[in-house]
């Protein structure tokens, strides 16, 4: 049951566009969910599409079931357009969309069962976000300006924003809070203000200056307030301490971190972050960044798992050591700008850190460095790294012994599951036939797809591991580096090699005023897979397609290259000695794996030979071509008013055979002229009555518009008439009433009034239209 205002209100629009800050704050919010800020875009479209929509709907009357009809509908179409265009035809939905859909979501549900914020911005996630803000405003707006209930009105904002806070990382944990607070007492005030000015019990005195002295003086308290918390309450001691009562249920103690794997990104990174630049890195020499390894294989995903110790200074090594390998120390310095992951690039293999501003942890056995527990993912973090990188020979790597690893070790790096794919399994074991040593097995099946025409680097491709995606893999032929290094690690396995998958970034490009310095960008994102290969340790190997590593042409047979495009387009607490972190990566399952093109936006071009080949449209350019096709529509439908308005015109005067239907045919045409001036006809009223009533809106006319009404009634009813001296005036009194009208009327108004979809309605329709216009 909704509450009639008693009146207008001069603070309606100001009341209305505080509603839709407070929503926009709350979108800023989830900025402590998101590790990037890439679901703005597409939530803020979508919050002023429904505030758009409920707005427009209540001012011209509509009623909420109708409104709900019309807004829910667009709100998927907005969806498929901001987050599955690719899977769309030519932007209308389709089953391929649906699919797109679930698939997305279904990803998204496992990843949230897994990861804590911030996590990565995965499609379903933002979609499942985009669907609570539309209906948070859809309920807002209904209480807040037809139910008149401020109290009401704030719930769904406030909800999601206590969502926000419960699951949130405590990035942005202070500014975010200030700003809803913000948000939340100014539209408390201004529609406070505005139900009072509506309100039968207001002074009516000096409504104006009432409610600007009580606008003004609310907004200097709020100001205040708000201020005073933001400065005073990340003071209160204890502020930024750990929870008494961990309420996520971890299991895995208070300094447990579990976060999407590193290869879960590389192909969003790969097509969204092609030019943007992640870190820069000055090292006398090149070498893959790497960020750490995945050496747990469960038939659908890579993941790894391990505890890191907080480290400063020198590095502990659980490698074996091979006094006879050529080795060198490169000493490199790393600046993070948007990587927003929590592990640390570095040459592999590591053996001291030095991080001035901020805690570090480590991992021996994988070799892998990752920001502190108090610090959300490596942004902004500086840091140098001392390596020492080996360079094999072939007649060292195949002489590499078969006994060092434990028998519990070796189980580990070639365990596979139970259903591992026979096809992939027996390829290998064809592929490695000849071959008499680890090293040689290792080489022979690199070089099964390097050197074999029926693989090719296409990112159009459908992320995972499975059985079912190795075989699709090995079937097609096409797949990234994810696929490449992936298929491979799991074939090594299968024929005894112990194997896993590393990740992290190719060498990136030189700076040309300076030689040492390297800046990496997304299109360099990389995974390649490692052999364990006796006293010689992890050692790297390259199946992709147009990759090379440096310092490993003179074994692996490949000489250095890798994605390189394009110019850059540039964009601390103390650990407790020996406190350990245990840190889970998880990617989602296959079966619930995202579409590529929900991520890329677009198709990748089948023959591109490296990762930066791929066209490719951000989600900026996603919602540019959103607004695009809107204004297509607007402008078709523009064409299809005009079009309809001429034609109906037409052909009611063309069907307008005898003098009498001439007459009513002028009395419509007079009667839609008036209408821009707000005078509407009601088929209650008599020609006539309404003549009269309309008359003083144009005065200059005379009794044009009632002369007009009497030819109409004696057209109508009256047996002997002069018809065409009556159809002759009825026609120039029409025109003089058009034209007064036109004269009183901007081309704005006119615009507005001819695009009107409620003149296309039935006249119920319209009844009930002047109705809620008239309430």
């Amino acid at each position: 049951m909704t509450t009639e205002r008693a009146g207008t209100s001069s603070h309606l629009v100001a009341a209305e566009a505080a509603l839709v800050g407070l929503t926009l704050a709350t979108v800023v919010g989830f900025g402590r969910i998101f590790s990037t800020w890439e679901f703005l875009g597409p939530m803020v479209v979508v919050a002023l599409y429904a505030h758009g929509i409920t707005l427009l709907a209540r001012r011209r009357g509509t009623s909420i079931p109708v409104t709900a009809l019309v807004a829910i509908p667009g709100f998927l179409l907005l969806c498929s357009w901001l987050f599955l265009f690719s899977a769309t035809t030519v932007g209308i939905p389709t089953g391929a969309t649906l699919q797109a859909a679930r698939e997305a979501f279904g990803a998204s549900w496992d990843a949230f069962q897994n990861v804590v914020a911030p996590a990565p911005p995965l499609p379903g996630f933002v979609m499942a976000s985009c669907a609570a803000l539309f209906f948070a405003v859809f309920l807002a707006d209904w209480a807040a300006f037809r139910l008149w209930s401020a109290l009401e009105a704030i719930v769904p904002a406030s909800t999601l924003f206590i969502f926000c806070s419960l699951l949130g990382s405590t990035q942005y944990q202070v500014p975010a809070a200030v700003l809803f607070a913000a948000a939340l007492l100014t539209f408390l005030l201004l529609h406070r203000v505005t139900r009072q000015e509506t309100s039968a019990g207001w002074l009516t005195a000096d409504v104006t200056r009432g409610s600007r002295a009580l606008a003004r003086t609310g907004i200097a308290l709020g100001a205040v307030a708000v201020l005073a918390a933001g400065i005073l309450v990340p003071r209160i001691p204890a502020t930024d301490a750990p929870a008494v009562f961990s309420w996520r249920g971890q299991d895995s103690g208070p300094n447990s971190r579990v976060t999407i794997s590193p290869l879960v990104d590389i192909r969003q990174r790969l097509l969204d972050q092609k030019n943007t630049e992640l870190f820069t890195v000055r090292s006398a020499q090149p070498s893959y960044w790497r960020l750490t390894s995945l050496d747990t294989f469960e038939g659908d995903i890579w993941r790894s798992g391990g505890k890191y110790s907080a480290v400063d200074g020198d590095l502990e090594t659980a490698l074996p050591t091979a006094p006879d390998v050529a080795t060198s120390t490169v000493n490199q310095s790393y600046t993070i700008q948007n990587l927003s992951v929590l592990w640390l690039p570095a040459a592999f293999e590591p053996v001291s850190v030095n991080s001035p501003n901020a805690g570090v942890r480590y991992q021996a056995e994988s070799s892998t460095l990752i920001v502190d527990t108090d610090v959300a993912n490596s942004n902004g973090l500086a840091y140098s790294v001392q390596s020492k990188l080996k360079t094999f020979t072939p007649a060292e790597l195949g002489s590499a012994r078969t006994d060092v690893l434990t028998a519990e070790q070796k189980d580990r790096y070639t365990k596979l599951p139970a259903a591992f794919s026979q096809k992939a399994a027996g390829t290998a074991s064809r592929v490695t036939a000849g071959a008499t040593t680890d090293y040689a097995k290792a080489l022979a099946l690199q070089n099964f797809f390097r050197d074999n025409d029926h693989f090719t680097y296409d990112t159009d491709v459908q992320p995972g591991h499975s059985p079912s995606a190795i075989d699709a893999f090995l079937e097609t032929g096409r797949g990234y580096c994810e696929q490449f290094a992936g298929a491979y690690a799991a074939m090594a396995r299968s024929i005894g090699l112990p194997a896993r998958v590393a990740v992290g970034f190719t060498e990136g490009s030189k700076d040309p005023t300076d030689p040492e310095l390297y800046k990496v960008r997304g299109e360099q994102a990389h995974a390649w897979p490692e052999v364990f290969l006796g006293q010689y340790g992890w050692v790297g190997f390259e199946p992709t397609p147009n990759r090379g590593a440096p310092n490993a042409q003179q074994y692996t047979g490949q000489q250095p290259a890798q994605a390189d495009s394009s110019p850059v387009a540039s964009s601390s607490s103390s650990v407790p000695a020996g406190a350990s972190t245990t840190v889970v990566s998880v990617v989602p399952a296959p079966s619930t794996s995202v579409d590529p093109n929900l991520i890329a936006g677009a198709n990748a071009d089948p023959t591109a030979a490296g990762d930066a080949d791929q066209p490719t449209l951000g989600v900026w350019a996603k919602i540019g071509l959103v607004l695009l096709l809107i204004v297509a529509l607007a402008g078709l439908y523009v064409g299809l008013v005009l079009w309809f308005v001429a034609h109906r015109r037409q052909r009611r005067r063309a069907l307008a055979t005898d003098d009498r239907a001439k007459v009513k045919v002028a009395w419509q045409e007079s009667v839609e002229a008036l209408a821009l001036l707000g005078t509407r006809y009601d088929p209650a009223e008599t020609h006539e009555e309404f003549a009269h009533r309309a008359q003083p809106a144009i005065p200059e006319t005379g009794d044009a518009i009632i002369d007009l009404a009497h030819d109409v009634d004696a057209a109508a009813y009256a047996p002997d008439l002069e018809a065409t001296v009556i159809a002759d005036r009825s026609q120039q009194a029409a025109g003089t009433v058009v034209t007064a009208v036109r004269a009183k009327t901007s081309a704005t108004r006119r615009t507005r009034q001819l695009l009107d979809p409620r003149r296309f309605l039935t006249h119920r329709g319209n009844d009930r239209h002047r109705a809620g216009s008239a309430r």
